[in-house]
């Protein structure tokens, strides 16, 4: 009798384990970089949206090391749309167009890099990782906003 009891008490406390492990907060870095150059870019704010783009946006600033990170719960988010506050985006819009969606999975398994039209730099991402292109605003683009 005192086994089974050992037995229940050790599955007791393990199966809180488990499921924290497995309700972890899913983690993507989303890196920065100039795209004109490549270096990293640390006074940035990426704004985030998880799913559509609709309501208010979470606001990442990017550290030092041009890295913002993205806490989704793992219970909802598959897609996300992002889009940059202070600088340039380098991807290609068209007028009346939604934002590119990107996929959870495909960031954690494989790494995301977004479209560079501000130059030729080019990187690799790393798994639960996306790289975001931008480049500084030119004056008459700071106007217009």
């Amino acid at each position: 009798m005192a086994y089974r009891l050992n037995r229940q008490t050790f599955l007791l406390v393990l199966l809180p384990i488990v499921s924290i492990a497995v309700l972890q907060a899913q983690n993507i870095r989303i890196r920065v970089l100039d795209g004109r150059n490549g270096h990293r870019v640390a006074k940035e704010h990426v704004q985030v949206w998880i799913g559509p783009q609709q309501g208010v946006a979470l606001d990442l600033p990017a550290g030092n090391d041009g890295v913002a990170e993205l806490h989704l719960d793992p219970a909802g988010a598959r897609a996300f749309e992002i889009a940059s506050d202070y600088f340039f985006d380098c991807r290609h819009f068209r007028r009346n167009e939604p934002l590119r969606s990107y996929s959870v999975n495909e960031v954690l398994k494989i790494g995301i890099v977004t479209e560079n039209n501000c130059g030729k730099v080019r990187a690799e991402p790393e798994p639960g990782e996306l790289i975001f292109f931008v480049r500084p605003l030119r004056w008459w683009e700071g106007v217009k906003r």
